[in-house]
């Protein structure tokens, strides 16, 4: 990524593609944050990792 001192990257990874958020789009990363932790709270996100890396993929 060219210009990668603009993007917040998490500590963390699952792969080497990265999704980051422009430094400075508070709005922004607060929807993402919220979104993710509504996912969490319901279930959606275990359901969803589970559709994609649970022990029934190939």
């Amino acid at each position: 990524m060219p210009d990668r001192e603009n993007y917040e990257i998490p500590p963390f990874c699952i792969s080497d593609d990265y999704i980051g958020i422009p430094k400075g789009e508070t709005r922004l990363r607060e929807l993402v944050n919220e979104t993710l932790r509504g996912r969490e709270a319901s279930g959606k996100a275990a359901a969803i990792y589970e559709s994609w890396f649970g022990p029934k993929t190939e």
